[in-house]
Formats: structure tokens, sequence, C-alpha cells
């Protein structure tokens, strides 16, 4: 806005007294000045542009008032009175004779005041857009009033002051100072507005990225858990039980949206940082875990019951803006999990004081029960601060495979159906009463179906038929590895055929070295194990239940070694054509423990060959000859067979490094 000053002064329109015209205010918009007239010194002479009134007024002598008011109208123009009056009383004849006189109109006059009603007028018209632009001008942050030339004030005479200020302000130089300023000022609008606008439109698109990104993590969220708006807040379920009810107090957490400014306050780190923030319960703001594993019963408490260090209670601090902090994928699959391992050693302890002919003992987070032996299955629940480190998981805390077992046990429990779906059966047609039989010919009575019926185990009791048969694999293992390195002939190859939680099955084969084409090949056995015992099975049915005792299952491994030895000493005498006479599985020694024995003779029956093989040691080899003559004693007494002794051989100085290579070497020297 530009002020070209006031204009003092008298008018000759008045009724004698000077008065000013309102207030001289020209508002309008910048436009080039229009050069009148240059110089010959060069001197431009600008012409003045009209302000608001002669804008107003040039629009105003564009309008055709007589055709508005009317030519009858006289408000504004005193001198038609007469002629109107004139054309009025010589119509009056006319008028008279054509109808009744119409109502004489009420002339007013405009009076001395007119002119000053009409500036007052104007200037408060000039006024009210002042006002208008003070006010766009306070509310818009990049536009500011600008003055381009001050009036001269120091002199008297308002007229001098007038002049002055209008030769100044069509001098060239004040033109081209005003325009540079006014570009200036145009320009810093201009890049203020842009600014402004910038901003706005960041922070809009700001809120619509983040109102976007709540949307997507929301729909992501629904993937995987349950979601509802409940009134004005949305809330979430951690509850994993696809039975039975839902949205547990519990398990229930809160959903909320980041701000703008508080997506710029959150730290960089390794993980992104997210739209959807969540809430959850104090109860489940910690870390935990659950560690089951099998420990020996040495007597001392250390080992059952370690000590604590005064680090493994930072979990109790807790801190609830942290947590909002992290992200909702992160602390959701942790409450989630600390959900879950506190309903899992929940119901482990309520069973646990629900067991009979076992013995449990709870102490300090740690859960012991008794297996058999001197053998405990510990279970021990530890939590941690919920930070963004990950858990550690130290080898001497547990075993992985126990604690992935109770986990995956538990949820499918919880995810299986607790009642049988219900469905139609068919009854026999009958017209007997009840007290008579309504049973088929195939049902079973009530016994018979509770006998039959299979109900699912608790979980303490699966667990600990799980890691009792763990530690039977184990010592299946070790008895196995055991008889593979003190019994070297025949070799032992095993593997393990089926491996589940609560059965195993095991395969053995017993086979000597160079000689499987002659002394009958290889001789195959399994062992089966389960939570109870270690079975032992021959190919022709036969078992041998080892219990839990490591010592049997070795016996009854060298029981079969013992059997496969002589299969292999028989086939091999009978390949060089001598007489098996008798062969005894059964036999056994003065303590009862079994020693089969083998009875051969030769092809030129002149030699017996008497094997003894006992368990766990070499065989025992004895040789008698045949009486083909008369023998007497020193007395002359004639000797029989049955007075004949066997003659013990050194199993160890018989030449071969292995049974079937010895026994291969004496038939050939023992032929004849």
């Amino acid at each position: 806005a530009a002020s070209t000053g006031a204009t003092g002064g008298s008018s000759s329109n008045g009724p004698g007294t000077s008065y000013d015209r309102g207030v001289p205010l020209n508002l309008g918009s910048y436009h080039e000045w229009e050069i009148t007239e240059i110089g010959y010194d060069g001197t431009e002479k600008f012409k003045i542009p009209h302000g608001y009134s002669e804008h107003i007024g040039a629009l105003a002598r564009k309008i055709d008032w007589m055709s508005l008011a009317g030519e009858d109208s006289i408000h504004d123009n005193p001198a038609l009175l007469k002629d109107k009056e004139k054309e009025v009383d010589a119509g009056v004849d006319e008028s008279s004779k054509k109808g009744p006189k119409a109502e004489e109109r009420t002339l007013q006059e405009a009076g001395p005041w007119h002119v000053v009603a009409k500036h007052l007028h104007e200037s408060l018209q000039q006024l009210n857009v002042l006002l208008d632009d003070l006010a766009i001008l306070r509310t818009t942050e990049y536009l500011k009033p600008m003055r381009v030339a001050d009036q001269l004030q120091n002199t008297n005479d308002p007229v001098v002051a007038n002049e002055v200020t209008s030769m100044i302000q069509t001098s060239k130089m004040f033109q081209w100072s005003s325009k540079r300023k006014a570009l200036m000022e145009a320009a810093d609008v201009f890049v203020k507005s842009v600014r402004h606008r910038r901003k706005q439109e960041e922070m809009e698109a700001g809120n619509r990225r983040n109102k976007d990104g709540f949307y997507i993590e929301l729909g992501k969220m629904r993937e995987l858990y349950r979601i509802r708006k409940n009134g004005e807040n949305i809330v979430g379920d951690l509850g994993y039980k696809m039975f039975g009810i839902k949205m547990d107090p519990r398990g229930v957490f809160g959903i909320g949206r980041r701000s703008v400014e508080q997506m710029k306050n959150i730290p960089k780190g390794r993980w992104e940082p997210t739209v959807l923030y969540v809430t959850i319960p104090s109860d489940l703001m910690r870390q935990s875990s659950l560690y089951c594993s099998i420990v020996k019963d040495d007597g001392s408490h250390t080992a059952v019951y370690p000590e604590k260090p005064n680090s493994e209670y930072a979990y109790m601090e807790i801190d609830k803006k942290s947590c909002e902090e992290m992200p909702w994928q992160l602390t959701l699959k942790r409450a989630q999990e600390t959900l879950i391992i506190k309903d899992i050693y929940e119901q482990l302890c309520k069973e646990a004081a629900m067991l009979t002919r076992k013995t449990a003992v709870f102490k300090d987070g740690v859960l012991l029960v008794s297996l058999f032996d001197d053998y405990l299955l510990r279970i021990e629940l530890q939590y941690y601060p919920f930070d963004l480190e990950m858990l550690p998981f130290p080898k001497e805390t547990g075993d992985p495979f126990l604690t992935r077992f109770l986990r995956e046990f538990h949820l499918s429990m919880e995810c299986s159906r607790p009642v049988r779906p219900q469905m139609l059966v068919d009854l026999p047609l009958t017209h007997l009463p009840e007290s008579l039989d309504y049973r088929g010919p195939l049902a079973y009575t009530y016994e018979d179906i509770e006998c039959r019926a299979i109900r699912t185990k608790a979980l303490l009791h699966r667990l600990m038929s799980a890691a009792s048969h763990k530690l039977m694999v184990k010592r299946t293992i070790q008895g196995l590895n055991d008889f593979q390195v003190e019994c070297g002939d025949p070799n032992l190859r095993w593997r393990i055929v089926r491996c589940s939680p609560l059965h195993s099955l095991f395969i053995g084969e017993l086979h000597n070295r160079n000689y499987d084409h002659i002394s009958g090949g290889k001789l195959s056995f399994y062992i089966q194990v389960d939570e109870y015992s270690a079975t032992l099975q021959t190919k022709e049915g036969h078992e041998i239940n080892c219990r839990r005792d490591l010592a049997e299952l070795r016996q009854a491994l060298h029981l079969m070694a013992t059997s496969h030895e002589i299969l292999s000493v028989s086939n091999m005498a009978k390949q060089v054509f001598y007489q098996v006479l008798h062969a005894n599985m059964n036999a056994m020694d003065p303590n009862g423990v079994p020693c089969p024995t083998l009875l051969l003779v030769n092809p030129a029956s002149t030699r017996t060959i008497f094997v003894k093989f006992p368990l766990g040691e070499v065989p025992q080899v004895f040789v008698r000859e045949f009486i083909t003559s008369e023998i007497t004693d020193d007395r002359g007494n004639r000797l029989t067979m049955d007075d004949m002794g066997f003659t013990a051989l050194n199993y160890h100085r018989i030449p071969g490094n292995s049974l079937c290579k010895k026994f291969d070497i004496l038939f050939s020297m023992l032929k004849d």
C-alpha cells in the first residue's frame, strides 16, 4: 500500500466554511506510472494514478443514472423542478379529462450538507477497506505493510509540502529506488509464502503418510492377533488358544498411533520406527524363558538350586516409555511368549501338586520331579529385562529338546477341541422297556468302553515320559558304544530306525570280517526303547527285557554275540566235514550265567573238540582223542573214554587275529 499524502484547503461548494474532505487514503494495486512529459534535460514527469475516489467516480460516470432513477426524479437536480412544474400545470387539464387526478409527489430538498455527507460516506468506505487490509495483514504470516515514501512534515504550509512530495515522487531516482524496494519486498513475500506452503505440504504429507502407515501396520497386525474396536479405543488380544475364552483381560493390549513429532524424536537404531505402538500389561513387560533338563541327585544343593546373582532381578524394573518405543512386532512377540510360558509353568505346578507315587518339590522358580533311580526332571522359570537384547540360551541351563517338546505339546493341547463333535448314532429299533438290554449285537459294555477309552495324559506326565525315554535312549546308545569297544570280534553295527519323543527302535547287526560268506552271514536283532525299559528282540521273536539296567543290556548283547559265534563256528565246521554232535544254547555255568557249548568231531572221528562260549570272554577250547586200542593205567586196568580227559588249548596261542581265522586253522590242524 502506498500513501500519497493529504491535501489541505477550503472548498467553495459549502456554505462559506472550509472543511476537510474526509481521510485522504488511496488503496489500490501497484502499477506502472504513465509518463506525461520528458524534458530537454531528460527529466521524466509522471502522471499520478487515480486513487480510490477517482476510480469510483470514473466508474460512476459510466452509469446511466437517468435510466435507473427515471426522468421524473429531481432528487439531485433542483433546477429541473420549475420545468417539471410547468409540464405538470400544462397537463392538468388533459389528466382531469382522462381520469381522476394522481397523487402529487412530495419533493425532498437536498440541502446544503449533501456534499459533506457524500465525502463522509466515501471516507467511511476507505476506512472499511483499510480495516480489511489490516485484518488480512494480521492473519497472514508472509504479508507486511510497506511504506514507499514519507510525506514532508517540516514545512508549515501543507500546499508546499504536497508540491515537494509530488516533485520527489516524480523523479527518476525515486522511481528506480521505489521499484527496487517494491520488487525486493515482493520477492520476500513470495519466498516466505513458498516456505510456508512447503512447510504446510510437508506437514500434510507427513500426516498422510503417518495415517496410511498406521492402517498398513494395523492390517499386518490383524494377520497375527485378534483386534477389535472398543468405543474410541482399539484393543488386541495376545491369546493363543483356538478354543475357549477370547479377549481374556490377562492378554489384552492397547493400540495407538504416533504423531509426526513423536516419529522424529525416536532415536534411529537397528529397528525401523513404526507408526503404530502398543501398550501391554505390566506383568507381561518382561522376557521369559523356561528351561527343562535332567539332573542327577548327588546330594549337593548347588547342583539343583544354583545361587542367582543380583543382576538376574533386573527384570523387576519396568520402563513403560521404552516399551512403547520398541517395534510392536518385537513387543507383542515377547509379551505373548511370556504369557505362554507363565501358563505352562502354572499348569505344571498344578499337576505336580496332584502327583501320586512321585516326588515333586518347588523352590525359587525351580520345579523338581523324580524320574527313576537318582535322576530328577528340573524345570526352571527365568525372567529377563524387557529390552532389545535377545535372550541367551547357555547349554548348561537346559535341554533344547525337552524345552521344545514341552512347548509344542502344550500348544497342541490348547489348539485341539476339548469335546468330541456331535454325531448321530443308530440305535436298535425296539419296543422293550428301558430296564432291558438296549445294546446292539456288536456293542460294548460300559466297563469295556472305559477300559478301551484313550485319555489324554497330563502335560507333566507327558514331559516325564519324554524325559525318561530320552534318558533310556542315552543309556542304550552308551551300552552299544561300550560293547563295540569291549568286543571287537564279532563286529557290531547299529543304527536308529525310528525315534519319536516316546518310542524308539534300534537295529543291530553282528558280522565276521572277511568270513561272512563262510560263517553264515550276519545276525540281526532289534532294541525297542520306551520310558520304562529297553527290550532286545531276535529275528525269531524272542524278547529279552533289560528294564532300565545297563548291565542287563550289555549281558543281552554279549548273549547275541555268543549266539553268532556258535552259528559261525558250526557253519565253518560243516564246510570242512566236521560233525556237530550238539550245540546247547541254554547251557549255564556254575554261577547260573548263560554259557553256550558246542561239541564237534573231526572227519576221521579221531578227535573231539569241545568249545565253551562264556559271556564277555574268549571261547574255551578243549580237545580229546578217541581210544583206538586198549590202553591200561599203571595198575594194568583198561581205560575207557570216560577216563580220558580233555586237553585245554590256549585260545590266544592259536594262530589268527579273529575268531573265524583261529577256528579255520584249528580245524585244518585237527582234521586227521
